[in-house]
């Protein structure tokens, strides 16, 4: 029974409903389960866990507060490598690798990246995709070997509300050599900013390094003296703690709510149209 059946089904016993992404396995299932949620009167939510995290709540902040001046491009990285179980365990369950258990990268983790663009950026236009199996063989929990019938790497070419390039860089096969698993690099006209998920640097535009390409010797700068981080705001709260808070809220009081099953919807759009791209070979507008 997939999460959208599940999900029909607390409906239908009149529960209220606060669920994982992607809340079904196509558009056409998310829209049954927010019709169905809408027509039952219940209240939902979807976990957006991510947005909550100290690092990109102090990048949100700084965008808010327009510190980077006018964006001009932006880029997600995220992976690391996921052993394929022959030398080392996995650190993933097998069902992410295969098709018909709802496997895939893009229907994993493109969920994320849609509500976290939409809080940063005021959502995605376009996109191009492209989609690859870097591991083709892995095994399972059983000792089994199994044929990857999906992707384990994604990237994408973006156009932001406002017409802001951005890329979207996700794999389960690379090695990381960077602040964390995952970061958000935002480039302005008065400053830039990286974002994992606690912590957060800013290099303004009076900071901005001069480094050079060097043929003969070394880079003559170390680039990272350049960057400062920024403080706490406030203090910690775990990311789910936040969204289970916001929901409770309203689920007790009522009112606005803004991470309901529409968004749900929205994510699974974002999803079709990366795959549509990958199989059209082409630019996607986001809604089309």
């Amino acid at each position: 029974m997939g999460r959208e059946s599940r999900l029909k089904n607390a409906i239908a016993a009149g529960k209220h409903i606060y669920t994982e992404q992607p809340i079904a396995n196509s558009l056409e299932e998310a829209r049954l389960v927010l019709k169905a949620a809408e027509a039952a009167g219940i209240r939902h939510g979807v976990i957006t866990d991510k947005i909550f995290m100290p690092g990109f709540r102090k990048l949100k902040r700084l965008l808010d507060n327009n510190a980077l001046g006018r964006i001009v491009s932006a880029k997600i990285e995220f992976g690391w490598w996921i052993f394929d179980g022959k030398d080392k365990p996995g650190q993933r369950p097998s069902w992410n690798y295969r098709k018909k258990y709802g496997g895939g990268l893009v229907l994993d983790m493109f969920p994320h990246w849609g509500y976290i663009l939409n809080h940063l950026f005021g959502g995605v236009e376009s996109i191009y995709c492209q989609t690859s199996t870097k591991i083709p063989e892995r095994v399972d929990e059983d000792g089994n070997i199994f044929a990857v019938d999906v992707e384990d790497t994604a990237n994408a070419l973006l156009t932001l509300a406002g017409g802001v390039p951005a890329q979207l860089l996700t794999t389960w096969a690379t090695r990381v050599r960077r602040d964390d698993v995952m970061t958000i690099h935002v480039d302005g006209t008065n400053g830039s900013a990286i974002a994992s998920s606690h912590k957060c640097w800013t290099q303004s535009l009076e900071n901005t390094s001069m480094p050079r390409l060097e043929t003969e010797k070394g880079q003559h700068l170390n680039l990272f003296d350049a960057w400062t981080e920024e403080p706490d705001f406030e203090p910690f709260k775990h990311s789910f703690r936040y969204g289970w808070e916001l929901y409770l809220r309203y689920v007790m009081e009522g009112g606005p709510f803004p991470f309901g099953l529409d968004q749900g919807v929205k994510a699974i759009e974002f999803i079709d149209a990366a795959y549509r791209s990958v199989e059209e070979r082409r630019v996607i507008d986001i809604g089309d």
